[in-house]
């Protein structure tokens, strides 16, 4: 929480309670995953067993996300951030019931569309920290998104494994009475952060249209394309890591899943060091380090054939994602006019979310045509192609101001 207290804000930003809100926003949007995600097979198993419906299931999720990101992000920019974040918190709550008292298939699929629907908020929650933090201070701001997606991975499986105990549906009792408590604190502490909205058409919540719009914006397609691979090298092997672990190591669950824990742990602990020292350092620089550091660690994965090294490489690869994450975060912000900030925002999330659709089937499909060390090098490669984006957005041939091609 250190990192809330420290933020940043304009002179007329909203009180640190409204950060706070978001912090508890964006980590419950990823610790209900973390909750849900690794109990999909128990409820599914309860209507089916067939595995292809295992993965329809967690498909759908990010399905909805990616179509509803864009759309949510382009609504916050005409109605306002508030009225969408606690909204989406309310939907989600919603969805979370569902999901715990489904007596049928189909609903487990409602629910969890409901629930990919409304994480397409995280665009929203993004823009706001671009509403209420100084330019310079912009890729600092977005620590705070890295820290609590980070504790939500630490914190979700290991909520589920205590919840579940007691019952299956439990966990997801649990992940909507936190949707409810950030509700409500939300319409206590929330003030509107974008105020000076505009009327915009209609044909923006097009979330095809918005993506295409703002793919071919100078710079933004790059960076965008740039966060997109990070998270495709990031998805295309979080899937895989437990499997890696058994294959090469003979590990059952509950050393994964100590595993699993110390990386998030890493993330949590990274952005809160990250947050107090990014600006002490040129962004171009530290971007490209973080990058070369983030390869380093996907080669050492790969060829890891001990635990010591296996830690080693998760180390150096953690380190490397929070500098990369946050630098992305800050740069896609400047980049964008600010009057556009949720529906760029939404354009780059919903391009995560179809790396969450592409990631798990590319990483199942090499480890299992080439080998465990396979999606690691896989990874290398994705990292590659983003620092040339990275590094191709601060080519000053062409750059027309963004900004006034957008007004």
């Amino acid at each position: 929480m250190a990192v809330l207290k420290t933020a940043e804000t304009k002179q007329l930003g909203p009180k640190k309670a409204a950060l706070n809100f978001i912090f508890f926003t964006i980590l419950i949007d990823f610790l209900g995953y973390g909750i849900i995600a690794p109990l999909y097979a128990f409820y599914v198993l309860q209507f089916s067993t067939s595995a292809f419906i295992i993965g329809l299931l967690a498909t759908s999720y990010a399905l909805m996300q990616f179509i509803f990101s864009p759309i949510l992000g382009a609504l916050s920019d005409r109605f306002g951030r508030r009225p969408i974040l606690l909204l989406s918190q309310l939907g989600a709550a919603i969805g979370y019931i569902l999901f715990a008292t489904s007596d049928q298939l189909w609903l487990l699929f409602v629910s969890r569309m409901i629930a990919g629907l409304t994480a397409g908020n995280i665009s929203t929650a993004q823009a706001y920290i671009a509403d209420v933090t100084s330019i310079e201070n912009r890729s600092k701001g977005f620590a705070i998104f890295g820290a609590a997606s980070g504790l939500g991975i630490v914190l979700g499986p290991l909520i589920a494994v205590v919840a579940v105990k007691h019952s299956l549906a439990l966990p997801s009792l649990v992940a909507a009475g936190f949707a409810l408590l950030n509700l409500i604190y939300g319409l206590f502490v929330l003030p509107e952060s974008h105020v000076k909205r505009t009327a915009r058409s209609l044909t923006i919540f097009n979330p095809i249209k918005t993506l295409v719009k703002y793919l071919s914006m100078p710079r933004v397609n790059i960076i965008t394309l740039a966060i997109f691979m990070m998270y495709l090298c990031y998805l295309s092997i979080q899937t895989i890591l437990a499997l890696f672990a058994v294959d090469r190591f003979g590990y059952g669950p509950s050393q994964v899943a100590y595993i699993l824990t110390y990386v998030g742990f890493l993330s949590v602990v990274f952005q809160i060091g990250l947050h107090k020292v990014i600006n002490k350092f040129p962004e171009y620089k530290l971007g490209v380090s973080a990058f070369i550091i983030i390869v380093m660690g996907y080669l050492g994965t790969s060829f890891s054939y001990n635990l010591w090294m296996l830690i080693i490489s998760l180390t150096v690869t953690s380190l490397g994602n929070a500098i990369v994450q946050t630098i992305l975060l800050g740069r896609l912000s400047r980049l964008a006019p600010e009057s556009e900030q949720g529906s760029i925002m939404g354009a780059s999330q919903s391009m995560n979310s179809l790396a969450a659709i592409i990631g798990p089937i590319l990483g199942g499909l090499l480890y299992q045509y080439f080998g465990a060390g396979a999606p690691y090098l896989g990874a290398v490669v994705f990292a590659l192609i983003a620092l040339s984006c990275f590094t191709f957005s601060f080519n000053k041939v062409g750059q027309t101001s963004t900004n006034q091609k957008m007004i």
